[in-house]
């Protein structure tokens, strides 16, 4: 792969490739460095059915989320039993889907280790045509995965007109501040100049938990390098919106200090 991403990067420096196919390129030959868990849809946000739901059920989750896929599960999302899409509940008539369970249109569910590779997930989605729940190494459900999810890994954010419009992740809020949702990749981080220390982590909101050593609350603020994270709030014992602060300048910094002598 590295002689690879070297000759895209050749190419596209002597105007033989575009950059922005270049950059495409290299990060899907990348793809073999990224596992199930660094794609996947953490538990907390997975959106699921449970066994007894109906078909109606389904539909209204779909109309509520603008997903089309959903994992169905007995007693609790660690056993997941199948998988159902909302085409299979749109072929019913409409009289029907009140009374039939979704167990009945579910498909057996894919499973895979969260330390499955993401080029090789991707192929075994693409052969299955379904969803993958990923099972951590305890035996439990860390999260779901979609085709969706690693396109977004390459290309970025997908969407089509079907989608809930929602805010940014990571976006401007005022001078020198930025918020972010608990979910953003630490390493997104680095595009508004914060590099993050390393840790056991993925997400700000791990990122936060780590560094206090505890679950969260609502105004808890940590320090890092000068940049200061305020915890805005928490949901299912997690960092939800985090308020980020950079350092004030150097220079503003000397004029504060000779305004004071």
């Amino acid at each position: 792969p590295e002689e690879l991403v070297a000759l895209a990067e050749h190419s596209a420096a002597e105007g033989a490739l575009e950059p922005d196919s270049a950059e495409l390129f290299v990060r899907t030959l990348h793809l073999g460095e990224l596992t199930a868990e660094n794609v996947m849809t953490p538990r907390v946000d997975v959106k699921a059915l449970e066994a007894h739901a109906t078909a109606t059920d389904a539909a209204n989750l779909t109309h509520a989320t603008g997903l089309s896929r959903f994992p169905v599960y007995r007693d609790s999302l660690d056993e997941v039993i199948g998988t159902v899409h909302i085409r299979d509940v749109l072929a019913l008539e409409p009289e029907k889907r009140a009374v039939t369970p979704v167990t009945e249109l579910a498909t057996d569910p894919l499973l895979v280790p969260d330390s499955l590779t993401a080029d090789r997930l991707l192929e075994r989605m693409r052969v299955m045509r379904t969803m993958a729940v990923v099972i951590d190494e305890y035996g439990g459900t860390a999260g779901v995965a979609t085709v969706e999810d690693i396109v977004e890994e390459v290309v970025g954010e997908v969407r089509d007109e079907h989608d809930p419009v929602e805010m940014p992740d990571l976006r401007p809020a005022g001078v020198r501040a930025w918020e972010a949702e608990g979910s953003v990749r630490v390493d997104r981080l680095g595009e508004i100049g914060l590099t993050a220390p390393e840790g056991p982590y993925e997400t700000v909101a791990g990122l936060v938990a780590t560094r206090l050593a505890r679950i969260p609350a609502k105004g808890d603020d940590l320090d890092l390098d000068g940049w200061r994270l305020e915890v805005l709030g928490v949901e299912h014992h997690r960092a939800d919106r985090v308020r980020i602060t950079a350092p004030e300048p150097a220079r503003d910094l000397v004029q504060a200090g000779e305004e004071t002598r």
